[in-house]
């Protein structure tokens, strides 16, 4: 079965700047728009066309729902960063992203999860 992860929110600046330090009282706001993640989805799609069309049963998984909380999106959850730098999750978004994928497995690829 194949499974494709979409492309992930990337904040495009440090991380480290979403927390103060003893010498930077001031800290970034690490929230963006759930538009954001949109217009990501928007521009993915045509790839998504394609591989549908050389594989029709391959699925998608949006590692982007452990971002957003209702109309909120954040690089930050329960006061940790979800990524380790602009580009790249972090251990604890790594752990959270297994939650995700793991309950959206268990309702979209039910076989992948099976041990014997």
């Amino acid at each position: 079965q194949l499974i494709i992860f979409t492309p992930h929110m990337q904040p495009g600046f440090d991380p480290k700047l979403c927390y103060s330090t003893p010498f930077r009282k001031e800290v970034k706001d690490c929230t963006f728009s759930p538009d954001q993640l949109t217009i990501l989805q928007d521009q993915f799609e045509p790839v998504k066309k394609a591989i549908l069309k050389a594989d029709p049963t391959a699925l998608f998984f949006d590692p982007n729902a452990m971002y957003c909380k209702g109309k909120v999106c954040s690089y930050i959850s329960n006061g940790l960063p979800l990524n380790r730098d602009h580009g790249h999750f972090s251990e604890y978004g790594s752990i959270e992203l297994q939650k995700y994928f793991t309950l959206w497995a268990s309702k979209y690829a039910p076989g992948i999860l099976k041990t014997d």
